[in-house]
Formats: structure tokens, C-alpha cells, sequence
């Protein structure tokens, strides 16, 4: 899917060499909805402890957050890229999350 057409790039000392267009960051659109999605359903388990839960949350938001400072640093996205995976990377998890809750009481109410 492309949203932009060619950004134009002024140099910079890049640690990687890119090849194509970077709009949006696909890394991550992929670790904000992978990893968001993991998030919620931790938060529906019944049976994990809090801790638990807190630590595996954890862990998934700062993936999230180190893979998009990742990019950047690496010089292979601007901040902007990264923004711009981000953002429909929450949308979709934001939607999955719906349906998923909506699903899951759906559920929970027929077996009572």
C-alpha cells in the first residue's frame, strides 16, 4: 500500500542504505499491530498474574517503542515515516481490539 509518492531525501549519514520509498514505516506498522494486539489479549486473560501482565505489556510497548527509535536512529526513516506507520498501525489494533471484546462477551454470555 502506498500513501506517499516519492519524499525527496537530503543526505545524511545513514548506518543503511535504503532502496525504495520509506512512507509509511512498514517495520512499524507491523510491531505496533502485532505487538498492540498481543497487549490486548494479555489484558483479557483471566488467568495470568498481575505481574505477569504488567511485565508482558511491558515488554510489548517498549518493542513497539525501540523498533520505531530504531528506524530512525538507523537513518533508514524520518520521523515522520515512523509516525506514519504508527498511527494506522493503532487504528487497526484499535479495531481488532472492538471486535475482539465484542466477540469474547459475546461468548462469555452464552455460557452462563
Amino acid at each position: 500500500m502506498r500513501l506517499h509518492k516519492g519524499v525527496k531525501r537530503s543526505g545524511g549519514p545513514f548506518l543503511e542504505e535504503t532502496k525504495y520509498q520509506s512512507f509509511p514505516s512498514g517495520h512499524v506498522l507491523f510491531y505496533t499491530v502485532f505487538f498492540g494486539t498481543l497487549i490486548l489479549i494479555i489484558l483479557r486473560l483471566k488467568k495470568i498474574k498481575y505481574k505477569v501482565k504488567i511485565f508482558l505489556i511491558t515488554v510489548c510497548l517498549s518493542i513497539i517503542f525501540f523498533g520505531a527509535v530504531s528506524r530512525v536512529y538507523l537513518g533508514v526513516h524520518w520521523f515522520k515515516d515512523v509516525l506514519g506507520g504508527f498511527i494506522p498501525g493503532v487504528f487497526c489494533v484499535l479495531m481488532m481490539g472492538y471486535f475482539y471484546v465484542k466477540n469474547d462477551t459475546k461468548v462469555s454470555g452464552n455460557i452462563n
